[in-house]
């Protein structure tokens, strides 16, 4: 079941398991060290905050995401969320997301 945490005329805020997913209202313009995309790229639709793994109890789970690697563990999260690839940036570190988007879109 997803919450709805914050939205506004810029982006609807969601949280849908361990992510938080901003849908952004229009294509943006995006400075990301994402590994899939990264860089400055135009068109995205989709900030992703998730949580990959807790500090501990998630060995299993950092092995299989150290198998895929970065742009394979950003792919799998993509196919979860049902969402392009190329319109989705990922952060993994912890971040006030209803905060920083005020921020940045106004």
């Amino acid at each position: 079941m997803e919450e709805i945490p914050d939205r506004n005329e810029h982006y609807l805020l969601k949280r849908d398991g361990r992510f938080l997913v901003a849908a952004l209202r229009t294509p943006h313009q995006v400075l990301s060290t994402s590994a899939c995309s990264g860089g400055m790229t135009g068109g995205v639709r989709f900030l992703v905050n998730h949580q990959s793994c807790e500090g501990q109890g998630h060995l299993e789970r950092f092995e299989w995401m150290k198998e895929i690697g970065e742009t394979g563990y950003h792919r799998h999260v993509c196919e979860e969320l049902d969402q392009a690839v190329r319109w989705t940036r990922l952060y993994e570190d912890p971040v006030d997301m209803p905060t920083e988007l005020s921020r940045f879109l106004g």
